[in-house]
C-alpha cells in the first residue's frame, strides 16, 4: 500500500514540474491531465440471478508525454454483493493520433477498502469482514478533444479480487462444562470479472 502513496506522491511531483513546461509549450511536450470516469459492470457470479449491470466510478491524475500517460487513481466499484474502493496506477497509450485518438487504457491496482452488502437487517453467519485483492482493467477507447476538454468513450474489460472471511464458534469440554474453543475460521476467494461501459471526461 505504501508504494501507492509513495508513487502518487512521485506523479503530483512530475505533474507539477511539468505545468510551466505546457503553458510555454516547451519541446518536451509534458502535460497535466485529470479525469472523472465512469462506467457500467456487466456480468456475474451466479449466473442463476441473471446478469448484473453495476456502477463504477473513479478519478485519474497523471501526466502524458507525447503518445503515452501515466498516473494513478482512486475509484469506487460497486457489484450485488460487495463493494471495493480500489487505488490503481493507470497508464494510456495513443495508437492512432490526429486530434482525436485511439487509445488503450489499462489499471492496475489492489483495493483500499472492501465491504459486503447485505439486503437484509442481518449479516450472513459467521461474516466478519471482506478483503480485496487484485484489480486489472484493460480498456480499448476513442478520445475525443476540443481545446483542454477531452472526452473518451471506451470498452473493456475489469477483473477484481475479494476474499470474504468466515469465523464459526467452538465449544470444549473441560471435563465439567463447555467453554468457547478458537474459532473454526474459513476463507470464501471471489473472482468478479466484467465486461466494462466506460466514459470519461478530462482536461489537460
Amino acid at each position: 500500500m505504501h508504494v501507492f502513496f509513495a508513487l502518487l506522491i512521485s506523479v503530483s511531483g512530475l505533474a507539477q514540474s511539468a505545468q510551466p513546461d505546457s503553458v510555454s509549450k516547451s519541446k518536451k511536450k509534458v502535460t497535466y491531465f485529470a479525469a472523472l470516469q465512469t462506467a457500467s459492470l456487466i456480468g456475474c457470479n451466479d449466473c442463476g440471478k441473471g446478469k448484473e449491470v453495476t456502477f463504477s466510478g473513479a478519478i485519474v491524475s497523471g501526466v502524458r508525454i507525447k503518445a503515452f500517460g501515466v498516473g494513478v487513481g482512486v475509484g469506487h466499484d460497486s457489484y450485488r454483493d460487495a463493494n471495493t474502493a480500489p487505488i490503481f496506477m493507470a497508464t494510456s497509450w495513443d495508437i492512432i493520433k490526429s486530434k482525436n485518438a485511439l487509445v488503450l487504457l489499462v489499471q492496475y491496482g489492489t483495493s483500499l477498502k472492501t465491504w459486503r452488502y447485505f439486503p437484509y437487517d442481518y449479516e450472513e453467519y459467521g461474516y466478519k469482514n471482506t478483503a480485496g485483492g487484485t484489480m486489472f482493467n484493460p480498456v480499448m477507447g476513442y478520445r475525443l478533444k476540443y481545446e483542454k476538454v477531452q472526452i473518451t468513450f471506451g470498452v473493456g474489460y475489469k477483473y477484481q479480487v475479494i476474499t470474504n472471511r468466515y469465523e464459526y464458534p467452538t465449544w470444549r469440554w473441560t471435563g465439567t462444562e463447555y467453554v468457547p474453543g478458537d474459532p473454526s475460521r474459513r476463507n470464501v476467494r471471489m473472482e468478479l470479472s466484467r465486461l466494462v461501459v466506460s466514459m470519461a471526461v478530462g482536461w489537460n
